[in-house]
């Protein structure tokens, strides 16, 4: 039986298809339907298994997402209230497991969630199965992608947002139906309740509503949805106001009490100088080189043709344009955007890309005559999938990290009088001092501080006590401390600062206060 195909238009199908002689019942076709979107979920939840991070580690801000669940605290703005919901959520469905597994799971969750999203977005679009299954895969493999998947990060509920936006405008495109237009920009408005970069989907939206249903965007019953609209964008933040106004909250970093407090929140100002950092000149001479390395990187530069040939083709498709929009307008947020983990950042435009690949591999498809080479053709496109992985794989493998036995056996070296140690890696420290973890002696006083001057430490060693970041259980640790560093490059950064240090292990020294306070740095 011949199956009709979506026009290139992007056209809603309406070729009559000769009934099949041999009636399939109802189940097993739907059965077969789950069939692409198994294989993607059993893929990448097998890989992102295998190399998932079995513990306490990763980067500063992963170590803190392991505990931030489990204390109900906040953490840097905006203050990822949904995020840290689920989190919370999560660390108590799965009790008897450690939370920082729990955590980093959560995360390959909502990544293998987002890439089941986005091949039923390109089965929308009139992709064959196995090409959308293709293009699936290689967005969860993707350096970036899989990177973040296997520890505690924002990015995979982020990804899983985006693409969830992306399904119901791909779906209201075809349907016209009001009732996929509210989900689609429900969905966006929760978005804005876990990060505020969801204001980079406007221009795609807004252009998309304009080139479909410019007509009827005006109509009292869709702008009597706005409030409900605005509640979902802004009620999740009520979850960051209660822990501000919460004395038993453990560790809060956002923290809003009033309306401008809210406001500068969820604006990031913290991170405002970092935001449009480069002039325009700059931005085109110098930083458009780490876009072509991130391409590079990923691996996806091949896809850049078969992207090309869908914008080419399909130039009539409003989803095109939106998906060229959004792809465009994160690329230009983040080459402005000065931070040294550039990499997260663009992330969504990879599904951007990806989709409309996928749509230029469909449209070669359909260009070839002859059934039998279309079909080799069609199972090829699963070799891109496997060569990412092999390309891949030794760069995000996170199954043998070794920082949680180093951060154990480092807090078991301090001496029974406690201590305060100073380290980079300070929010691993954490999770044992305030987080699930726990110290194994609790009354020991051992306290986890930021990367500390050495005229910090001068000052400690004479006597003034040292503040914790936002630990507001403990804001500060009491003078008269035995003073620590932990990890071996920060070890060596405070020697080379001329700071004499007394070696207790290969991951931890103790700052010899006496020699310090008789010698003082500089």
């Amino acid at each position: 039986m011949h199956v009709a195909e979506a026009s290139d238009t992007g056209s809603p199908d309406r070729t009559v298809v000769p009934a099949d002689p041999v009636r399939r019942r109802p189940r097993t076709a739907q059965l077969r339907a789950l069939v692409p979107g198994l294989v993607v979920s059993a893929t990448l939840g097998a890989l992102y298994g295998a190399t998932m991070m079995p513990g306490v580690g990763g980067p500063t801000d992963t170590a803190k997402f392991q505990y931030l669940g489990s204390v109900l605290g906040t953490g840097h703005e905006p203050g990822y209230p949904l995020y840290t919901m689920l989190l919370a959520i999560a660390v108590r469905l799965v009790p008897g497991v450690e939370d920082a597994l729990v955590a980093n799971a959560l995360s390959a969750v909502c990544t293998v969630a987002a890439a089941v999203v986005f091949l039923r977005v390109l089965q929308r679009l009139g992709v064959r199965p196995t090409v959308a299954v293709a293009a699936a895969l290689v967005l969860g493999l993707t350096r970036g992608i899989w990177s973040q998947a296997v520890i505690a990060e924002v990015y995979g509920l982020n990804l899983l947002l985006i693409m969830g936006v992306l399904l119901f405008l791909v779906r209201w495109r075809r349907t016209s139906a009001d009732r996929d237009l509210f989900l689609a920009l429900g969905v966006w408005a929760l978005s804005f309740a876990h990060a505020t970069s969801a204001i980079l989907l406007a221009p795609g939206v807004l252009v998309l509503l304009v080139l479909v249903g410019r007509r009827s965007l005006l109509r009292p019953r869709l702008l009597l949805w706005l409030p409900a609209l605005a509640a979902l964008a802004l009620l999740p933040y009520g979850y960051v106001l209660w822990r501000t106004l919460d004395p038993s909250t453990v560790y809060l970093e956002a923290t809003f009490q009033s309306l401008p407090g809210f406001v500068s929140m969820v604006r990031g100002e913290t991170f405002a100088a970092q935001m449009f950092a480069f002039p325009l000149h700059e931005l085109v001479t110098t930083r458009v080189g780490i876009l072509t390395d991130q391409l590079q990187g990923q691996p996806l530069t091949w896809a850049l043709v078969p992207a090309v040939l869908a914008v080419a083709t399909r130039l009539r498709e409003p989803v095109v344009w939106l998906l060229v929009l959004w792809g465009a307008t994160v690329a230009l947020w983040g080459l402005g955007y000065d931070i040294p983990d550039i990499e997260v950042v663009f992330l969504p435009g990879w599904a951007c890309l990806l989709a409309l690949a996928a749509l230029g591999a469909e449209t070669v498809l359909r260009w070839i005559p002859v059934d039998p080479v279309r079909r080799v053709l069609t199972t090829a496109t699963l070799v891109v999938p496997v060569v990412t992985a092999v390309l891949v794989l030794p760069d995000v493998d996170q199954s043998d990290d070794p920082t949680e036995q180093r951060v154990t056996e480092a807090l078991a070296e301090v001496g029974a009088g406690g201590g305060v140690v100073s380290s980079y890696q300070y929010h691993h420290l954490n999770y044992y001092l305030i987080g699930p973890g726990q110290v194994p002696t609790p009354t020991r006083d051992v306290y986890s501080a930021l990367p500390m001057t050495p005229e910090q430490m001068a000052e400690y060693c004479a006597g003034t006590p040292v503040g914790l970041g936002w630990n507001r259980e403990v804001p500060t640790a009491p003078a008269g401390l035995p003073l620590y560093v932990f990890d071996p490059p920060y070890i060596g950064l405070v020697a080379a600062q001329g700071v004499p240090l007394v070696r207790v292990s290969a991951d931890l020294a103790r700052v010899d206060c006496a020699a310090l306070l008789a010698a003082p740095p500089g």
